[in-house]
């Protein structure tokens, strides 16, 4: 009797090899024929893939649902990492946020999809509220920024530099790495002004950003 394939791996399969492929050639690059050659079903037709996702829309959506989990995953780990220094954080932030924004270039970007682009940009919006909420309990709890301030700072850090972010992803997918670097440098020296680090300091910063003087994001 034949063996029944475990639809939970399978499903597994699709989403990996999609996003290595949506991260190589974009959306509109990646056809179903090739997701299902790089998943070793060559002789199978496209209604094996719709077992599994009712569209490439919507694989291509859980791909970006899985980046961005472990993208949160990241800042996460860096709100909460122990530094000797708050600077240190700051570094360690953008640290992740290069390592993820030059990884998922292609993949965030939707396409011709009108469909993609709208849900990009709801992910964004669900993206900046979480990153809002671990700025608001670093600022008080770290910074002892004044209650009143603390919200709208929160939202103006993350909101500031999410948007930066989308729109080098979205607006410039052929950048070359200089141009991140210019959009890095200054989500950098946003930060450190917004929480009130002293000039020296945002120039200290900027220049260990220009020559990545960060610990390496795991």
């Amino acid at each position: 009797m034949r063996t029944r394939k475990n639809p939970g791996l399978r499903q597994e399969a699709f989403l990996r090899a999609a996003t290595a492929l949506f991260l190589e050639k974009g959306y509109d690059g990646v056809s179903i024929r090739e997701i299902l050659d790089a998943v070793a079903d060559n002789s199978s037709s496209p209604s094996v893939f719709y077992y599994y996702f009712p569209s490439k829309e919507e694989l291509y959506r859980a791909c970006n649902e899985r980046v961005t989990r472990e993208y949160l995953s990241a800042i996460e780990s860096a709100f909460n990492a122990d530094v000797a220094d708050e600077k240190e954080r700051v570094l360690l932030l953008a640290s992740y946020i290069e390592k993820y924004v030059m990884r998922g270039k292609r993949l965030i970007s939707p396409g011709s999809s009108t469909g993609n682009r709208l849900y990009v940009l709801d992910l964004r919006e669900q993206v900046v509220r979480r990153i809002s909420e671990l700025w608001e309990k670093l600022l008080a709890e770290k910074y002892r920024m004044p209650e009143k301030d603390v919200a709208f700072t929160a939202k103006y850090l993350a909101g500031g530099v999410g948007e930066l972010i989308m729109f080098f992803l979205l607006e410039e997918t052929n950048c070359p790495q200089s141009t991140f670097e210019a959009y890095g440098e200054a989500a950098v020296r946003l930060t450190m002004n917004a929480i009130g680090l002293p000039p020296d300091s945002v120039s200290e910063m900027t220049e260990a950003f220009r020559t990545r003087k960060f610990r390496d994001p795991v």
